[in-house]
């Protein structure tokens, strides 16, 4: 088939291999087998096919990541951006071939952007996400995640407030950073730690987590929190007493004398 021929493009290459597989490959005789390739398929393969399924396989990637402190996350060393108000919260990401979507905890589509080739360095931006660069920076955008870190959360921002007011987002934006490693009932801990002795500084939390707190990966934060939803769905299981055992073999005893 292909000795001297030639072919204009690739879809002309296609077209005649069809061509020779439907109307010479099929149909000769093959040498071990005696029959032409077609007759055995419809003999022996033809009904065992199955169907494809009506949804194509989903080969994406998928990561769970924290949105970082200037509403980005971080895939292939490259920074798609996400609403402010996801700041510190823990996203899911879905790269396929040609695009990267991002969803909320609450897995709500929130970004899609354009995927980059990896080591790229590229930070894309949808401009929707993004507001003026004073409240982009500021503790605005991220105090109710803050304070949803526990109920240490809301003294430490006061006595942060007091000592540095106008360094508190960066501040607040650093430690929700953090639950990237920890889980946020240890970063609570440590704040609550931290306002025990006026400790008002993201590094000072840093330096508690790292000496008192065990690292954790995101993976695990998202199984411990599927599972404390689960307990609240089952029944609770509520232990016998003994008594009710002994009563239950007494009367099988008695069944067995009678």
């Amino acid at each position: 088939m292909l000795n001297a021929r030639e072919f204009r493009n690739m879809s002309h290459l296609r077209e005649l291999s069809k061509w020779w597989m439907k109307e010479k490959s099929d149909k000769h005789i093959h040498d071990t087998t005696n029959y032409p390739p077609i007759d055995l398929f419809i003999a022996n393969e033809q009904d065992k096919l199955q169907s494809l399924p009506l949804c194509a396989y989903d080969s994406s990637e998928v990561k769970l990541l924290v949105a970082r402190g200037d509403a980005v996350v971080e895939f292939e060393t490259n920074f798609y951006s996400v609403p402010e108000n996801y700041v510190g919260d823990i996203m899911s990401l879905k790269a396929t071939e040609h695009e990267i979507f991002v969803y909320s905890p609450e897995l709500d589509l929130v970004a899609n952007h354009e995927r980059i080739p990896f080591g790229s360095n590229k930070k894309i931006e949808n401009p929707a996400h993004r507001i003026s660069n004073r409240v982009r920076y500021s503790l605005e955008g991220v105090k109710e995640n803050f304070l949803s870190l526990g109920t240490a959360a809301a003294v430490f921002l006061k006595g942060l407030k007091d000592q540095t007011n106008q360094k508190c987002g960066f501040h607040a934006r650093y430690i929700l950073n953090m639950k990237e490693k920890y889980h946020a009932a240890d970063i609570n801990k440590a704040l609550k730690h931290a306002n025990k002795y006026n400790a008002f500084d993201c590094k000072s939390i840093e330096r508690i987590l790292r000496s008192k707190a065990r690292q954790r990966t995101l993976e695990s934060i998202r199984n411990d929190k599927a599972r404390e939803e689960l307990k609240k769905g089952l029944p609770k299981i509520k232990q016998r007493e003994l008594e009710e055992y002994s009563e239950l073999f007494s009367q099988k005893s008695n069944e067995k004398e009678n």
